[in-house]
């Protein structure tokens, strides 16, 4: 790569992190004013959402803090959500590896605690947090959840695809393509973290899944079963 070709990656990269940022600290005021008395559950593939539980300053009410899975995992984790996190998580269900942070399996689904020292913390974390999300199903529903997907080392149009067919009520896709600034220098899309910084960018799309959810306090128990 010439001088010219690293200049202008340099500049692209410095732009990025110049709009994230600022699209952070905009975006992070309306989510305050707009959200503050929502009732909502995030359920992410990635650390994408996590930050609004804080900027609401509300307790997590999702086991899906600090961890990533692979997109067909997490297809097929929600697929069977309330089975799934009925599930109490202990040390068996944890596999021997060579990384340095704790991987679960749980009904052929493969959590990645990237964000853990160990698997003592991993299991009291997604539990107590498994509860909280059981207790928001069994009071709003699973059509008051929020899921999201971007597609995180993985090209596959097909398990997008597969995500985007998913009958439930509020899902949002990220992928690559929508837009410049979620590109990192090695082609790959940013990490889960960077691409809710930059949602003003995608802030019509974002704010949409917060649509017509109930009022923080409010009971709406609902049909648990996905929206046909």
């Amino acid at each position: 790569m010439g001088k010219a070709e690293k200049k202008q990656e340099r500049d692209v990269y410095f732009s990025q992190k110049i709009v994230i940022k600022l699209s952070s600290f905009i975006s992070k005021r309306l989510d305050y004013l707009l959200l503050k008395n929502k009732e909502f559950c995030i359920i992410s593939n990635n650390c994408w959402g996590n930050r609004l539980y804080s900027i609401v300053k509300r307790e997590y009410n999702t086991p899906f803090v600090g961890l990533y899975l692979l997109p067909d995992d997490y297809i097929k984790f929600i697929n069977n959500l309330e089975s799934n996190v009925s599930i109490e998580l202990k040390d068996i269900h944890f596999k021997s590896n060579a990384t340095n942070y704790p991987i679960a399996d749980i009904n052929g689904c493969t959590i990645h605690f990237l964000h853990y020292k160990d698997q003592s913390e991993a299991i009291d974390k997604w539990n107590r947090r498994r509860l909280r999300l059981i207790s928001h199903i069994n009071t709003h529903g699973l059509n008051s959840i929020i899921f999201k997907l971007c597609d995180i080392n993985d090209n596959s149009a097909l398990i997008l695809k597969e995500f985007d067919a998913l009958e439930f009520t509020r899902k949002i896709l990220i992928t690559r393509n929508l837009s410049k600034y979620f590109v990192g220098k090695n082609g790959e899309i940013i990490n889960g973290l960077e691409l809710f910084k930059g949602r003003l960018l995608y802030y019509k799309m974002y704010f949409s899944i917060f649509r017509n959810l109930p009022q923080k306090g409010q009971i709406t128990r609902c049909d648990t079963s996905p929206s046909t």
